[in-house]
């Protein structure tokens, strides 16, 4: 394997660790009970919104029923690193056609997508509401934000939403 192949499945695997030890790994949307196919489509769901998260930025995986706030923002980190190291480890395959690639200009064109995407989390971050950027740095997990909606709604049919999620969310955690 490759170091950039070894450093992505480095940090998935991370980010299963840590999903786990906050017992936080099973997805939100419901399968009813633990089962062999709700596992199996808890990793998937959690490998396609990681992935999107960190390959397209997409800003609402930092929800903590996803990603979360802060590994959000470590995971872009993460990317920029790992997309500037894969630049570098570039090879030039020499396919015997003359238009070829040189590593110099996927070091530039890689270099200019991670500093264009620096700029713009830095943009996103400056033109939003102070109140809303608490969002990139809360470490709640996703079982903590469905506790707080229930303890927190006003009225018994916004606290029974939490009855049409998924039962495994219910019964994690500390409803005390």
């Amino acid at each position: 394997m490759t170091l950039v192949a070894k450093m992505l499945g480095g940090e998935l695997a991370l980010y299963f660790v840590v999903k786990a030890l906050r017992r936080d790994l099973w997805y939100w949307f419901p399968l009813d009970g633990v089962s062999v196919s709700g596992g199996v489509v808890s990793f998937i769901a959690r490998v396609i919104a990681k992935t999107i998260g960190d390959w397209a930025a997409v800003f609402q995986t930092r929800h903590p029923q996803e990603v979360g706030g802060v590994y959000f923002v470590i995971s872009l980190l993460v990317s920029v690193v790992i997309g500037i190291v894969a630049a570098i480890r570039y090879k030039n395959v020499d396919t015997g056609e003359e238009e070829t690639v040189t590593k110099d200009t996927v070091i530039k064109m890689m270099a200019t997508c991670c500093i264009g995407m620096i700029v713009s989390f830095v943009t996103l971050l400056c033109s939003m509401k102070k109140a809303y950027i608490h969002a990139f740095l809360r470490t709640k997990t996703g079982n903590k934000f469905t506790q707080e909606h229930f303890t927190n709604a006003e009225d018994d049919e916004s606290k029974f939403f939490i009855f049409t999620t998924n039962k495994q969310k219910m019964a994690e955690g500390d409803w005390g």
